[in-house]
């Protein structure tokens, strides 16, 4: 058996030990501490470390296959275990991932029911648009975007970032999905 394959594979049960315990990591920190933004960084993680071993496992089988044969790596069908064990812990992080952006959005209408009531009675509430990335869409959500979030001194900087994020469609929702939602996030993505 040669070292590269060795080394190959005491990297698959590495990788499969980060999966296995992503969530009960997560759970160190405390769940008065998770946040958006944590959850979506340990999600991006998890999934790092998954596309990591199916794609060294589609190596591992393309160069050793037979050498493979009678290797616990094979018999303990380590593909099938941590694929399931994928699945698990990231259906963990989205049921948190939705309870938290539930409770934003829960949170989020009566703040902005509260700064309409007291500045605008007698309009309606505004639903923010959809922007996919065409440049024919982009002033009228620029407006819109800055009037009703950018400039409400009682939203922080995390829950604009928020917004956008769940304002964006197709190409320009593209551009931003990886990045964790954070306060410096959302200074460094927007430009007045």
């Amino acid at each position: 058996m040669s070292k590269d394959m060795e080394a190959a594979i005491s990297m698959q049960f590495d990788l499969y030990g980060h999966i296995a315990r992503s969530y009960e990591n997560l759970k160190k920190v405390g769940s008065a501490h998770y946040t958006i933004g944590l959850v979506e960084a340990r999600l991006q993680a998890l999934e790092s470390n998954w596309e990591k071993f199916d794609t060294q496992h589609d190596k591992l089988l393309a160069t050793y296959r037979e050498a493979l044969a009678g290797h616990d790596y094979l018999k303990k069908d380590m593909q099938s275990l941590t694929e399931e064990s994928y699945i698990a812990q990231k259906s963990m992080f989205l049921d948190i991932f939705r309870s938290l952006k539930n409770k934003v959005s829960a949170e989020a209408p009566a703040v902005g029911a509260n700064f309409l009531q007291t500045s605008r009675t007698t309009l309606p509430r505004i639903q923010l648009q959809q922007f996919s990335g065409r440049y024919e869409e982009w002033l009228s959500f620029r407006d819109l975007f800055n009037s009703l979030i950018v400039k409400d001194a009682s939203t922080a900087q995390v829950e604009k970032f928020y917004y956008l994020k769940t304002c964006l469609k197709g190409e320009a929702e593209l551009l931003i999905r990886s990045l964790p939602t954070t306060a410096e996030n959302f200074a460094s993505t927007h430009s007045s």
